[in-house]
């Protein structure tokens, strides 16, 4: 966390001083905040901010916003989705009720304008505070139309690889991406280096949602906090298994759809994987990982050297783990 700690202490600091006055909904934003993940997005946006010659504290607030965003999201997604718990603790709406956890989702987002206000205090010019409201703006809706896009592709057989990247740009990627271009909008950042880390986002976003669909796959129940093949089991889509799909003849097919949609026994666990693995899906799935996230490091390198574009370039290397502990990779000049 050493590389790291300095930004996400300072996200922490901000999420803490979000007031809410009512005990039980302060409680229920609180619980929101502390299954929001490992603060990936806010980082990205400081260090944006950073690699673009700004002050990296000057995208505290579109730092905060950006996590308040996903947090919101994630409240949301567990109430479509009817779970009952997030990163192995109980989700929002299974602690607080329904109808609190819509009021927390609402309270995260409002307090995402307060937080860009912050802005008229940092002198942001009207054009730059336009784009930054428009960037985030555009992603969430993209999220949004991803989300409801994979919904209505869900339990398809037929659905193209790209069909399932155009979702994963919507859904995961663009959030992601906006996210790294909003740092280098408030780091005054010009419009070359904006696009840069916008499309160094965006690789980034496509690479961690095919990870997460390999780690569906082969991950560890107990470290996901969510069991082995559920979107399998839900039929939700999966870049595994839609190349799986794709590749698999008739009686293969026919075998993998018999048993999506239902809680599979551990034998069928052990039997849909060695299947995926046969099919080469995994090693695709992982090659096609590796390659979104290459793609954005070439944007990243359009940038001039400094220690934040170092950062960020570890930053990139953590889509097996996500974790700003573990992955120390190579250095770049």
């Amino acid at each position: 966390m050493t590389r790291f700690g300095d930004y996400i202490h300072l996200v922490e600091s901000a999420l803490t001083e979000i007031s809410v006055d009512n005990p039980t909904l302060k409680k229920a934003v609180d619980c929101a905040l502390l299954t929001g993940g490992k603060r990936i997005r806010p980082v990205l946006t400081l260090l944006a901010c950073e690699a673009v010659g700004g002050d990296f504290r000057r995208a505290v607030p579109a730092a905060v916003a950006y996590e308040l965003a996903h947090c919101a999201s994630l409240v949301q997604d567990d109430m479509i989705d009817k779970s009952d718990s997030r990163r192995g603790l109980p989700s929002v709406h299974n602690e607080f009720g329904l109808s609190r956890a819509i009021l927390t989702s609402d309270i995260l987002i409002f307090e995402i304008f307060k937080k860009l206000a912050g802005y008229g205090r940092l002198n942001l010019d009207a054009k730059r505070l336009s784009t930054l409201l428009d960037l985030l703006g555009d992603a969430a809706k993209a999220a949004a139309i991803g989300e409801q896009v994979e919904a209505e592709f869900s339990g398809r057989i037929d659905i193209t690889e790209q069909e399932y990247l155009e979702i994963a740009k919507g859904k995961t990627g663009a959030i992601i991406a906006s996210a790294a271009a909003s740092g280098a909008v408030v780091g005054l950042g010009s419009d070359f280096e904006v696009d840069a880390l916008r499309n160094f986002g965006m690789g980034l976003g496509l690479a961690y949602q095919l990870q997460d669909d390999l780690l569906d796959v082969f991950g560890q129940a107990d470290s996901m906090g969510k069991p082995v093949l559920i979107d399998f089991q839900n039929r939700v889509g999966n870049f595994v298994l839609v190349h799986a799909l794709g590749k698999a003849d008739p009686s293969v097919r026919r075998y993998l759809t018999s048993l999506m949609g239902r809680q599979l026994s551990e034998t069928e666990l052990i039997h849909v994987k060695r299947v995926l693995h046969k099919l080469g899906s995994v090693d695709y799935a992982m090659s096609a990982a590796s390659s979104a996230a290459n793609k954005g490091r070439a944007e990243l390198m359009k940038l001039k050297p400094s220690p934040a574009r170092q950062k960020l370039f570890e930053l990139s290397y953590l889509i097996k783990s996500f974790d700003l502990s573990l992955v120390t990779p190579p250095s770049v000049t």
